[in-house]
């Protein structure tokens, strides 16, 4: 059964839908480099998008009578929570790539810790590897 909405409660609820989408978005992104908060953030917001997905199916028919103005005002929401979840997406692929240069540089620190300076050669520095 489909919810009545007039074109007015249609806009302030998708509002209220985005605007929620966009502080759960907020929040991810500030949470990027602590991962422990982030699976309750991404659940709220995938129950919120549901939300949204409904709402917009219920209130088809309103939709169509909604201003044009009103309309682009949302659309404008929806494109910044968009370009939002784009930067997210790019910083934890830079913390990813981050962290796996960090992990490479640890191994070839540890490699050249398994080598010792032994004697004085005359020309440069001979390396043995520890017995």
């Amino acid at each position: 059964m489909r919810a009545r909405y007039t074109p007015e409660s249609y806009i302030k609820e998708k509002n209220d839908v985005l605007t929620r989408i966009l502080r759960l978005t907020e929040d991810i992104y500030s949470g990027v480099k602590a991962p422990e908060t982030l699976e309750s953030l991404l659940d709220r917001r995938m129950e919120t998008i549901d939300e949204l997905q409904r709402l917009e199916h219920d209130a088809a028919d309103a939709k169509k009578a909604c201003p044009e103005k009103a309309l682009a005002e949302l659309d404008s929401k929806l494109r910044l929570i968009l370009n939002l979840d784009a930067k997210i997406e790019n910083d934890m692929t830079d913390a990813k790539a981050g962290l796996f240069d960090s992990m490479k540089s640890n191994a070839m620190e540890q490699k050249f810790i398994k080598y010792e300076i032994v004697g004085e050669p005359e020309k440069g520095r001979l390396l043995d590897e520890k017995q």
